[in-house]
């Protein structure tokens, strides 16, 4: 009986071959035929995104509906990236996050925040501002360790350790 059954595997398992072969070529034309439209300008991604855009998505030359209105979240990210400076910046986060009841949104103005501090912790030389913005940093590690990556994060919180050490070792200028 096992002798019966032996012959049958081969048979099997060259079934299993011709269907992963016929899988394959079909993965090769489908990727084949993604190359050729991307090639072609009328056919790419971005022409038939502006295509719908221009005549709305059913392309029966409606005009596509009006722009939803921004989130809060949304018009702050603008205002804080047309910001002429750093403390403008800030300023607009630490607003926001005072303000804003949504908490779908916090963990990304954090973020922000965040970048911000600390690229004015290169420019400082207030011990209080380092030690605050070194601080924001060790207080929301929770919230910045996955948005950051943690080798980044950690890094960032070595640069700021660093900076803070450094400006402490260095002598006071009166004014």
């Amino acid at each position: 009986m096992k002798a019966k059954d032996q012959p049958a595997a081969p048979k099997e398992e060259s079934a299993l071959r011709q269907e992963v072969k016929i899988l394959s070529a079909a993965d090769r034309e489908t990727e084949a035929q993604g190359r050729d439209d991307e090639a072609r300008p009328s056919r790419s991604r971005a022409a038939v995104s502006s295509a719908e855009g221009r005549v709305g998505v059913s392309g029966l030359g409606k005009r596509s509906a009006p722009a939803p209105k921004l989130s809060q979240y949304d018009e702050t990210l603008q205002r804080a990236q047309q910001a002429s400076d750093l403390k403008t910046r800030e300023k607009i986060w630490r607003d926001f996050l005072k303000s804003d009841p949504d908490s779908s949104y916090r963990a990304l103005a954090i973020s922000h925040l965040a970048q911000t501090l600390a690229a004015t912790s290169d420019s400082t030389t207030k011990l209080d501002q380092l030690e605050k913005n070194l601080a924001y940093f060790q207080n929301h590690a929770a919230t910045l360790r996955p948005l950051m990556g943690a080798q980044q994060f950690e890094h960032e919180l070595v640069r700021l350790q660093t900076l803070l050490n450094i400006r402490r070792n260095e002598p006071i200028k009166k004014p």
